[in-house]
């Protein structure tokens, strides 16, 4: 079984994106330890500090310092703490797909879009990702291989969700 985990950015400039990474299932359950060990030693830290502690990486948060990492310091907080979840990162075999899609296009090409831009693209952009994941499969695995997605929904500390699809 390989388990991919999903999610959404819609942007301010009229680009959006969907993504996914995926691997073996076994790989998540090693990553999250890591990832969450990662954000524990975080938060004793800030805890010994006197700061407020964080529940999960949310890395738009993360890189504008808002939200549970507002009054985090670029040198001392952002950037080592997003080195250590990149690094584990680093160490799990993982592969990814994302694509993008230009929502004033979109409006051009499909004028009825215009009052549902969010819902029309999120259904564009998670197809054609599910497309691409199914490619790479076939391309590159056994092509019966099951494939189980979870869309981010800030569950846990990676904000992975229990709500499950099978491709």
């Amino acid at each position: 079984m390989l388990h991919g985990y999903c999610d959404e950015s819609f942007g301010q400039e009229g680009i959006s994106g969907y993504s996914c990474i995926f691997s073996e299932g076994s790989t998540w359950l090693y990553l999250c330890w890591e990832w969450e060990k990662v954000i524990e030693r975080t938060n004793v830290r800030l805890a010994s500090q006197g700061r407020k502690t964080i529940s999960r990486y949310h890395a738009s948060d993360c890189s504008s310092r808002k939200g549970e990492f507002e009054g985090w310091s670029t040198e001392e907080d952002q950037i080592p703490f997003s080195q250590a979840l990149f690094a584990v990162l680093r160490r799990f075999p993982l592969n990814a797909v994302g694509v993008t899609l230009d929502t004033r296009e979109l409006v051009r090409e499909i004028p009825e879009a215009a009052n549902r831009v969010e819902a029309f693209t999120y259904a564009i952009l998670m197809l054609y990702m599910m497309m691409e994941v199914g490619r790479f499969f076939a391309e590159y695995r056994d092509i019966d291989a099951r494939i189980a997605l979870t869309h981010e929904r800030c569950v846990n500390t990676m904000g992975f969700s229990s709500n499950v699809s099978i491709l």
